[in-house]
């Protein structure tokens, strides 16, 4: 589908597009056909910086090897486009409908983004979650900062499904301590990199599933920020949450109705929902980020 302007991404990206739409043919890169399963080039991903301006481009190819059209490819984006901060390629050979393959490679420039939430400087690199839309995802932040310092004095805090730590590490100024718990190894890998460059002492990282983290976490937490993906989180994590957590769960949710489910759920469970701040985190869609605020009741 030869898409030539996208209202809601970056007009740089059109670009981008654009210009590996009329280069890859030349560089004797196909097309993939999901009908056939055959061709090169699955997808493009990319990854844009609203702080340094720059874009990190991921080629996803149809084979478990990087051909020398691909590396060709790659070269010409790096090298005869501007703002380009580094070009991956991406393994995906299997029959899916999933995007990213489970291997991706770092071929010209650098791996990574700089992007700023609050006044901390992260990394997001091609596989790692991060908010798309750093305005709006700037005041979720500020709004749960903020709501911690003014009813928290220097408060232990469990981030989950954390990805980066981009939570963790924005809390990390009104928090005595910060637990991280995120599975994927390279976002861990990356958020120990941020913290150590922002010089930030009193951040722990755990690279491990959040229900094997409940299950086997002893210590107990003043807050418990969930920020699960669109399913929601199961009831065995929710109870292990309530377990762990002395004085609030803060839940930040991208999807409405597992938000819902999982309220209900805790309210069955005696907790208390003191209110729902909404956030337009994706405009003129319906889709829409909440941040819940629930009391434990002990």
């Amino acid at each position: 589908m030869n898409i030539k302007y996208c209202p809601i991404q970056p007009e740089y990206c059109d670009r981008i597009i654009e210009f590996i739409r009329e280069t890859a043919p030349k560089c004797g890169v196909s097309g993939y056909s999901e009908k056939h399963n055959s061709g090169d080039l699955r997808h493009v991903v990319i990854r844009t910086s609203d702080y340094s301006k720059e874009n990190l481009v991921v080629l996803v190819i149809n084979s478990d090897k990087i051909s020398e059209n691909i590396n060709g490819l790659a070269g010409k984006i790096y090298s005869e486009l501007n703002n380009i901060a580094g070009v991956c390629v991406n393994l995906n050979p299997k029959k899916t409908n999933l995007i990213l393959g489970e291997k991706t490679v770092l071929v010209k420039g650098k791996s990574y983004l700089e992007e700023k939430l609050t006044d901390k400087i992260f990394k997001v690199g091609a596989e790692t979650f991060f908010q798309v839309n750093p305005y709006t995802a700037n005041n979720i932040f500020e709004f749960i900062k903020k709501y911690i310092s003014e009813n928290f004095d220097s408060p232990s805090v469990l981030d989950t499904y954390a990805g980066i730590a981009a939570f963790g590490i924005c809390l990390s100024d009104v928090s005595k301590s910060v637990v991280s718990v995120e599975d994927v190894k390279a976002s861990t890998d990356l958020a120990k990199q941020i913290i150590e460059e922002n010089g930030i002492k009193n951040v722990e990282v755990i690279n491990s599933d959040a229900d094997k983290f409940f299950k086997n976490e002893t210590r107990k937490f003043d807050v418990t920020l969930l920020d699960p993906p669109r399913k929601g989180c199961s009831e065995t994590a929710l109870d292990n949450a309530l377990k762990l957590t002395t004085g609030k769960i803060i839940y930040v949710s991208c999807n409405p109705a597992t938000l819902a489910r999982d309220l209900k759920y805790l309210i069955s469970k005696g907790c208390k929902v003191e209110f729902i701040q909404p956030f337009d985190m994706f405009p003129h869609t319906y889709h829409i980020e909440s941040v819940a605020i629930i009391s434990i009741q002990q």
